[in-house]
């Protein structure tokens, strides 16, 4: 899902159509969600755990990084707590 994200970000970047692109990572989503409420149907209700680091107000987050909270937001797990 995030090589695909990163293709249609790309397409978009170059001016180019990312019409397909977006309807496969629609696809790859819609795949997403269908086997996460398998899972929580067969009883595994333990939280996904994705790599979260605090950022500080001054750096700008690379790419890496974006990607994890982008992929943590998009699984539902919502804001970190505050510390």
């Amino acid at each position: 899902m995030l090589e695909t994200e990163h293709a249609m970000q790309v397409e978009i970047a170059n001016d180019r159509d990312c019409s397909r692109t977006a309807q496969t990572l629609i696809g790859q989503r819609r795949q997403m969600a269908r086997l996460a409420s398998q899972r929580k149907a067969l009883g595994d209700l333990t939280p996904l755990g994705v790599e979260f680091r605090q950022l500080s107000a001054r750096r700008k987050p690379d790419a890496d990084t974006m990607r994890w909270e982008i992929a943590r937001l998009r699984l539902g797990q919502g804001r970190p707590a505050e510390r």
